[in-house]
């Protein structure tokens, strides 16, 4: 049995019961993980299958938009709760105790298979970098959230520079204590 999708023409799709599992399937990993190969694999498709689906159904690129939205969402959440640990520690970042590092943590997805993902602390590269990532997001007006009349977005430059202020003072306080 076929489904219809809106295509970005606004014309409709069909699409077969076994296809609409691979792409809910797709849609699944893409908002746990944001990597577009590994939703592919998962999904028995390859990337560039998964990318016309993209391009020919409207549903399913505004689906896939919001996956990768949810990430950045989890990404900022990460960040903040990494954040509030170190503050609740004293100055120590999370998962910097002895014993701590390392391991993996098995991610079900809907419909079976568990991709392991590796699990350790972040180290400060992998924190500058997330809050780059975040700050360009934001930058470039894909966070979702409105810009205040009247107030203008930093510049890359202008993020990266407050970015390495802020870690800088963290480097010195961390030195201090």
């Amino acid at each position: 049995m076929a489904t219809g999708m809106a295509t970005a023409s606004g014309g409709r799709v069909a699409v077969c019961a076994r296809t609409q599992g691979r792409r809910n399937r797709f849609l699944a990993v893409l908002a746990e993980t944001c990597s577009v190969a590994l939703a592919a694999r998962m999904a028995k498709r390859t990337m560039a299958t998964c990318y016309r689906w993209r391009s020919e159904d409207a549903a399913f690129a505004a689906a896939w938009d919001a996956a990768i939205a949810d990430g950045y969402a989890r990404l900022e959440a990460g960040l903040l709760e990494h954040a509030l640990a170190k503050v609740e520690r004293g100055g120590e970042a999370p998962g910097s105790r002895e014993g701590s590092r390392g391991g993996s943590s098995g991610v079900s997805f809907a419909g079976g298979d568990p991709a392991v993902l590796p699990v350790r602390a972040a180290s400060a590269a992998d924190l500058q970098f997330a809050m780059a990532v975040l700050l360009r997001r934001r930058a470039d007006g894909k966070s979702g959230k409105a810009v205040p009349k009247g107030m203008t977005m930093p510049t890359p430059a202008e993020t990266d520079a407050a970015l390495r202020r802020a870690l800088d003072g963290l480097a010195r306080q961390a030195g201090a204590a």
